[in-house]
């Protein structure tokens, strides 16, 4: 159970943040820094889903593994914290969708989001 999340979940968020702001003082790694900052902001998402749903399967997961999951487990509300906070694009965030309600086999909820949505965003 991670209700109190990993145990290095803060240290390794203040190293990353350390990074980030020794990153950000040259010109020559903004990308470095801005990668940083993503990563430490996926990192506190991560932890707080696993802190509300008390399942240690978030931390280190890519963003659309993190969106897949939250969609998977029956917390859509967080998948689109996830899209929204990380601009995800809408035809991956379709196939997303599409994939975790069929991983799940929940054919009436992939019924319905077809039903619901314009059938060309695959394409």
């Amino acid at each position: 159970m991670a209700s109190k999340g990993t145990p290095l979940h803060g240290p390794r968020i203040k190293l990353i943040e350390k990074a980030q702001n020794l990153f950000a003082e040259t010109k020559e790694h903004i990308f470095e820094s801005k990668a940083a900052e993503e990563h430490a902001k996926l990192l506190r998402i991560q932890h707080e889903l696993e802190v509300s749903t008390k399942q240690a399967i978030f931390i280190d997961s890519s963003i659309s593994d993190t969106i897949r999951t939250c969609i998977s487990t029956g917390n859509h509300r967080a998948a689109m914290k996830v899209r929204t906070e990380f601009k995800v694009p809408e035809k991956r965030w379709y196939w997303l969708k599409a994939l975790a309600l069929s991983t799940r086999g929940d054919w009436a909820a992939l019924e319905k989001f077809f039903q619901r949505e314009e059938t060309t965003w695959w394409l």
